[in-house]
C-alpha cells in the first residue's frame, strides 16, 4: 500500500508496511508479523520507534471500532457522554455506543437524549458488577481523576470483558503507566492514553469529546468512514487536521489521539500496523520525533515529507487522489447527516424556537430589572406607600382597587386573625405544636380545619346572599327555601354571640361599609335576613362570616371595577374565603409559637364538659383575657383553671385579670355570693410547682 505522506510529528502511512505484512496476525497472537516485515520494513519501523526491532511489541491487529462497539464511562460527566450519544444519533447507529456508567457510591440510572428520545443508561458504583452487567461492551473510558485514573484503569484491564482502555487524565505517575502498559501488552489489550482525547472511527463510535462539537464532526464528515487512518499525540492537532484531510480527501477513516505522556499505552507504530489491517485500506498516521534527522530518516525509508506545513495539505491531496488512480483507494460516496435535535435551553438562548410554557403566571413578572405585580413595579408599590390590601388587589383580582377597597381588606384581614385558643383551628395548632412538630405543620393543622363550620362560610354566605337578593327573595322565603333543602343559612348564627350580646367585628365593619362604600345592598340584605332569623332563635344572629360576605359583594358592585361575570368567578374561585385563611394565619402562626402548653385550656374544656353532662345550663368555656373581670360579681358559678408557668409565674394571659383583683379598693364583699373553684395545673418537678394556684385559692379564701 505505497504512497504514504508524512509531516513533522504526523505521518500518512508508509511504503515498507503493506497489508500483507499483517494478515497473518490474529488478535491473540501478533508474532508472525515478524517474518513477514521486510528488512526495509524493519528497518523503517526501528528509525520510527528509535529502538531496536526485537524488542517491539505489536498490537492486536485491525479495527479496535465498530458500529457495535459499546463503551462503559467511569466516573459520570453529563457532557461527554451526551456528545457521544449525539454521535451515535448522526451515524445511525441503532443502539447507544454507551452501555452503562460506573460511578462509585452511585446506583441507578442517568437519564439522557439519544436523538429525541430520552434513554435511561444504567448507573452502577462498581467496575466488576458494570462488566458482568454489560458483557457485550469492551471499551472502557476513564474520566478518572490523575490520582485514581492507574487503578481503576487497572481494574478495568483485569476484566475479561474489557479489550480496550482510554484514560482522559494527565499527570498519571509514570511508573503506574507502565504497570498499565505491561499489563496492557501481555494480555493483548489496547491502552490509550494517558493524557487523551480518546480516538474515533468514523461513522461508526467515538470516545468521550473526541473531535468536538457536533458541528465541527459534521464539518469534517465524520458522521462515514472516510479512507484516511491518523494518529498524533495531541488531541487539538488532531481536529485541526481531521478538517484538513476533509478538505482534500474523502475523509478520516479512524483517528487516535495516543496522549502526549511521556510513556503512552499505545504509540505511533502500533497504530500504523494495525491500519495496514483494516481491509478497507485505511491509510494510517502517526508520531514522530520532530528532529530533522527522524524525518530524513522517513524520507530514506520511502516516505513522503512535505518540507513546510504549508506544503502538507498539497502533499495530502496529491497522495490521495494518487492511490485513487491507481485503483487503491475507491473514494466514498457522500451522505447527508440527520439533524441532531438541539438542546431546548441553548435552543431558547439562540433565539432557535418559541417554547410553550408549562405554567403561566399573570399576577407577576420577575423577568425584568425588578419584579411587578400585575405590571405594577416593586419601587412603585413602596414609593406610592401601598399596603397589604393593596398588594391582594393587585394578585388576586389583577387590579388597582380604590383605597376605600382595599382599607376594608386589611380590616377584615386585622378582624379575623385571631378568635382564642378554644377555636377547633387554634386547638389544632396547638396540639400539633405540642407534638412537637415544626411551625409549618402546626399551622397547616389548623388550616385544615376551616370549612363551613369555621371560618369557611364566607364564599357560601355570599353566593346565597347574591343568590337571593338578585332573585328578589324575602327573607322569609330565603331561609324557609334553605331550611327545605336541608341547610343551615351560611353566616348566620354563632355558638356564643347572639342578640343581646352582638359580635364587635360585625358591628365594626359595618360601620365602615356605611362610611364609605357607595352601597350596602347585599349588606341591608343580610340584616334582613338576621332580623327574621332572630324571630326563631336568639343566638341566630349575622356572624363575621355572613357580614365580610355580604360587605364584599357590595365592594365588588360599588366599585364599578368588576362585571357581573367577575363577580360571579371571584366568588365561586373562593377568595373571599381565602381573606379568613390569610388573616387567620397570622394568629395560628403566633399560638404555634406561644410559650404555653395548652394544658389549663384542655382541662378547662374537660371541666366544661361534665358540667353540661351533670345539666349545667349555658356552661361557658373561655380564655381568661376573654372574660371582663369587671363582670365577676354576676356570676354565680366560676370554675378557675390556672396553670404556672416557669417557676410559678402567672400566665402572661392572666396578668390583666389577676392586677384588678389587686386593687386595695375592691371590697371584701365585692365577690360574696360567687360561688367558685379553683384548678391549678403545674409540674412538680419545679421548686415552686403550682404557686400561683395556691397563692390564688389562698387569696380568694
Amino acid at each position: 500500500m505505497g504512497g504514504r505522506c508524512a509531516f513533522g510529528d504526523h505521518v500518512i502511512s508508509h511504503p515498507h508496511l503493506p497489508s500483507t505484512c499483517v494478515t497473518q496476525c490474529s488478535a491473540s497472537s501478533s508474532c508472525d508479523i515478524v517474518s513477514s516485515l521486510t528488512p526495509a520494513g524493519k528497518e523503517a519501523i526501528e528509525q520510527i520507534r528509535g529502538y531496536p526491532f526485537s524488542s517491539f511489541y505489536i498490537m492486536a491487529t485491525g479495527q479496535i471500532f465498530s458500529r457495535n462497539t459499546q463503551a462503559l464511562f467511569y466516573n459520570y460527566k453529563q457532557l461527554p457522554i451526551q456528545r457521544m450519544l449525539d454521535f451515535d444519533f448522526l451515524c445511525g447507529r441503532e443502539t447507544p455506543s454507551v452501555a452503562g456508567i460506573i460511578n462509585p457510591g452511585s446506583e441507578g440510572f442517568q437519564k439522557l437524549f439519544f436523538g429525541q428520545e430520552e434513554i435511561a443508561i444504567p448507573v452502577h458504583s462498581m467496575i466488576e458488577a458494570a462488566c458482568a452487567a454489560h458483557p457485550t461492551a469492551d471499551v472502557f473510558i476513564n474520566f478518572a481523576s490523575f490520582r485514581s485514573a492507574a487503578a481503576s484503569s487497572m481494574s478495568a484491564l483485569m476484566q475479561p470483558t474489557i479489550r480496550v482502555v482510554a484514560i482522559i487524565a494527565e499527570g498519571v505517575p509514570e511508573s503506574d503507566t507502565k504497570q498499565l502498559i505491561a499489563f496492557a501488552r501481555a494480555n493483548n489489550k489496547v491502552l490509550i492514553g494517558p493524557a487523551t482525547v480518546g480516538g474515533i472511527q468514523a461513522g461508526a463510535f467515538k470516545i468521550g469529546d473526541t473531535a468536538g462539537t457536533i458541528d465541527n464532526i459534521i464539518q469534517c464528515r465524520l458522521y462515514r468512514p472516510g479512507s484516511v487512518g491518523f494518529v498524533s499525540k495531541s488531541g487539538g492537532m488532531s481536529n485541526e487536521l481531521y478538517n484538513t484531510i476533509a478538505r482534500v480527501t474523502d475523509g478520516i477513516y479512524e483517528g487516535i489521539a495516543i496522549g502526549g505522556d511521556v510513556f503512552p499505552g499505545s504509540t505511533l507504530s502500533d497504530h500504523v500496523l494495525r491500519f495496514n489491517n483494516i481491509p478497507q485500506g485505511a491509510k494510517s498516521g502517526g508520531e514522530l520525533e520532530s528532529a530533522q534527522a527522524k524525518n530524513q530518516a522517513l524520507k530514506e525509508a520511502g516516505a513522503v515529507v512535505p518540507t513546510s506545513y504549508e506544503a502538507f495539505e498539497t502533499a495530502i491531496k496529491e497522495t490521495f487522489e494518487k492511490l485513487v488512480e491507481e485503483g487503491k483507494i475507491a473514494p466514498v460516496s457522500e451522505v447527508k447527516p440527520p439533524q441532531i435535535p438541539e438542546d431546548l435551553k441553548s435552543a431558547i438562548k439562540s433565539g432557535k424556537v418559541r417554547a410553550p410554557t408549562h405554567i403561566i403566571s399573570t399576577i407577576s413578572d420577575d423577568r425584568g430589572e425588578e419584579p411587578c405585580y400585575a405590571g405594577v413595579p416593586m419601587s412603585t408599590i413602596i414609593q406610592h406607600g401601598y399596603g397589604v390590601g393593596d398588594v391582594i388587589s393587585l394578585l388576586w383580582f389583577k387590579r388597582s382597587l380604590p383605597r376605600y377597597c382595599t382599607q376594608f381588606i386589611e380590616i377584615c384581614i386585622m378582624l379575623c386573625a385571631d378568635h382564642g385558643p378554644c377555636v377547633s383551628g387554634a386547638h389544632n395548632t396547638i396540639v400539633t405544636a405540642r407534638a412537637g412538630k415544626d411551625l409549618v405543620s402546626s399551622l397547616v393543622s389548623g388550616l385544615l380545619t376551616i370549612g363551613p363550620r369555621f371560618g369557611g362560610a364566607i364564599d357560601d354566605a355570599a353566593r346565597y346572599f347574591k343568590d337571593a337578593c338578585d332573585k328578589g327573595l324575602t327573607p322569609y322565603e330565603f331561609v324557609e327555601g334553605m331550611k327545605k333543602k336541608g341547610i343551615r343559612v351560611p353566616g348566620i348564627g354563632h355558638r356564643i354571640k347572639s342578640r343581646d350580646n352582638r359580635d364587635k367585628r360585625v358591628q365594626l365593619l359595618q360601620q365602615y361599609a356605611h362610611t364609605h362604600f357607595p352601597s350596602v345592598k347585599y349588606m341591608e340584605y343580610a340584616v334582613q335576613v338576621e332580623t327574621y332569623t332572630l324571630s326563631k332563635a336568639n343566638n341566630l344572629v349575622l356572624n363575621v362570616d355572613g357580614a365580610i360576605g355580604s360587605l364584599f359583594l357590595d365592594l365588588l358592585a360599588g366599585s364599578g371595577m368588576f362585571s357581573k361575570q367577575e363577580i360571579d368567578e371571584i366568588v365561586e374561585i373562593g377568595y373571599l374565603n381565602g381573606l379568613f385563611v390569610l388573616a387567620r394565619s397570622i394568629g395560628l402562626i403566633g399560638i404555634s409559637s406561644d410559650g404555653t402548653t395548652g394544658n389549663a385550656m384542655d382541662a378547662a374544656e374537660r371541666v366544661g364538659r361534665e358540667a353540661e353532662r351533670g345539666g349545667c345550663p349555658s356552661v361557658q368555656v373561655l380564655p381568661i383575657d376573654h372574660f371582663d373581670v369587671s363582670c365577676l360579681p354576676d356570676e354565680e358559678i366560676v370554675i378557675f383553671v390556672v396553670s404556672t408557668t416557669g417557676q410559678g409565674d402567672i400566665p402572661d394571659s392572666m396578668k390583666v385579670f389577676w392586677r384588678f383583683l389587686l386593687q386595695r379598693n375592691l371590697s371584701n364583699q365585692w365577690l360574696e355570693g360567687l360561688h367558685y373553684a379553683v384548678f391549678g395545673l403545674g409540674d412538680s418537678g419545679y421548686q415552686k410547682y403550682n404557686l400561683f394556684g395556691v397563692y390564688k385559692h389562698l387569696s380568694y379564701s
